[in-house]
Protein backbone atom coordinates (compact mmCIF):
# COMPACT_ATOMS: atom_id res chain seq x y z
CA UNK A 1 0.00 0.00 0.00
CA UNK A 2 2.90 2.62 1.08
CA UNK A 3 4.01 1.22 -2.64
CA UNK A 4 1.27 2.41 -4.38
CA UNK A 5 0.93 5.89 -2.76
CA UNK A 6 4.48 6.59 -3.58
CA UNK A 7 4.60 5.59 -6.57
CA UNK A 8 1.26 7.63 -7.45
CA UNK A 9 2.90 10.29 -5.85
CA UNK A 10 6.06 9.72 -8.31
CA UNK A 11 3.39 9.92 -11.29
CA UNK A 12 1.81 13.43 -9.81
CA UNK A 13 5.41 14.98 -9.12
CA UNK A 14 6.49 13.45 -12.70
CA UNK A 15 3.41 14.84 -14.41
CA UNK A 16 3.82 18.43 -12.60
CA UNK A 17 7.43 18.56 -13.57
CA UNK A 18 6.87 17.91 -17.08
CA UNK A 19 4.25 20.41 -17.26
CA UNK A 20 6.56 23.11 -15.13
CA UNK A 21 9.50 22.18 -17.49
CA UNK A 22 7.27 22.37 -20.62
CA UNK A 23 6.38 26.13 -19.54
CA UNK A 24 10.05 26.44 -18.21
CA UNK A 25 10.70 25.33 -22.39
CA UNK A 26 7.84 28.06 -23.65
CA UNK A 27 9.57 30.52 -21.21
CA UNK A 28 13.28 29.81 -22.59
CA UNK A 29 12.74 30.12 -26.06
CA UNK A 30 10.45 33.43 -25.64
CA UNK A 31 13.45 34.42 -23.87
CA UNK A 32 15.74 33.38 -26.31
CA UNK A 33 13.30 34.77 -28.99
CA UNK A 34 14.03 37.86 -27.55
CA UNK A 35 17.79 37.65 -26.73
CA UNK A 36 18.23 36.49 -30.67
CA UNK A 37 16.35 39.81 -32.27
CA UNK A 38 18.41 42.06 -29.45
CA UNK A 39 21.94 39.96 -30.53
CA UNK A 40 20.76 40.52 -34.04
CA UNK A 41 20.08 44.04 -34.11
CA UNK A 42 23.13 44.91 -31.72
CA UNK A 43 25.24 42.94 -34.43
CA UNK A 44 23.12 44.91 -37.22
CA UNK A 45 24.04 48.63 -35.71
CA UNK A 46 28.11 47.71 -34.83
CA UNK A 47 28.14 46.22 -38.82
CA UNK A 48 26.62 49.21 -40.27
CA UNK A 49 28.52 51.54 -38.03
CA UNK A 50 31.52 49.89 -38.73
CA UNK A 51 30.88 50.27 -42.12
CA UNK A 52 30.57 54.08 -41.59
CA UNK A 53 33.55 54.60 -40.25
CA UNK A 54 35.74 52.29 -42.55
CA UNK A 55 34.10 54.57 -45.73
CA UNK A 56 34.83 57.67 -43.60
CA UNK A 57 38.43 56.54 -43.28
CA UNK A 58 38.96 55.90 -46.80
CA UNK A 59 37.10 58.84 -47.92
CA UNK A 60 39.30 60.93 -45.90
CA UNK A 61 42.18 59.55 -46.48
CA UNK A 62 41.92 60.32 -50.29
CA UNK A 63 44.65 63.11 -51.47
CA UNK A 64 42.69 66.60 -51.93
CA UNK A 65 43.49 68.07 -55.19
CA UNK A 66 45.55 71.77 -54.95
CA UNK A 67 42.44 73.59 -56.35
CA UNK A 68 44.77 76.90 -56.41
CA UNK A 69 47.47 74.86 -58.95
CA UNK A 70 45.02 73.28 -60.63
CA UNK A 71 43.42 76.87 -61.29
CA UNK A 72 46.70 78.44 -62.21
CA UNK A 73 47.47 75.85 -64.64
CA UNK A 74 43.90 75.83 -66.73
CA UNK A 75 44.12 79.95 -66.73
CA UNK A 76 47.79 79.59 -68.23
CA UNK A 77 46.44 77.15 -71.03
CA UNK A 78 43.60 79.58 -71.65
CA UNK A 79 46.31 82.72 -72.00
CA UNK A 80 48.81 80.66 -73.89
CA UNK A 81 45.41 79.68 -76.49
CA UNK A 82 44.29 82.91 -76.72
CA UNK A 83 47.65 84.17 -77.30
CA UNK A 84 48.19 82.17 -80.35
CA UNK A 85 45.14 83.37 -82.10
CA UNK A 86 45.30 86.24 -83.77
CA UNK A 87 41.98 88.50 -83.59
CA UNK A 88 41.61 91.37 -86.37
CA UNK A 89 39.07 94.05 -85.38
CA UNK A 90 35.67 94.38 -87.61
CA UNK A 91 35.11 97.55 -89.23
CA UNK A 92 31.45 99.05 -88.95
CA UNK A 93 30.87 97.84 -92.43
CA UNK A 94 31.92 94.47 -91.56
CA UNK A 95 29.75 94.45 -88.31
CA UNK A 96 26.60 96.02 -90.36
CA UNK A 97 27.08 93.08 -92.50
CA UNK A 98 26.74 90.58 -89.61
CA UNK A 99 24.34 92.13 -88.05
CA UNK A 100 22.12 91.79 -91.34
CA UNK A 101 22.75 88.76 -92.40
CA UNK A 102 22.14 87.44 -88.75
CA UNK A 103 18.27 89.14 -89.17
CA UNK A 104 17.89 87.65 -92.42
CA UNK A 105 18.40 84.17 -91.45
CA UNK A 106 15.91 84.70 -88.56
CA UNK A 107 13.50 85.75 -90.56
CA UNK A 108 13.86 83.17 -93.20
CA UNK A 109 13.71 80.61 -90.86
CA UNK A 110 10.68 82.01 -88.49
Amino acid sequence: MVKKIISAARKLLTIERTASDAQSAQDTTSANGRRSFFKRTAVGAVSITTTAGLAKTVVDSLPEPNMRDHYIKDSHAGEDELQKREYVVMSEQEKTDMVQTLINHHTNHS
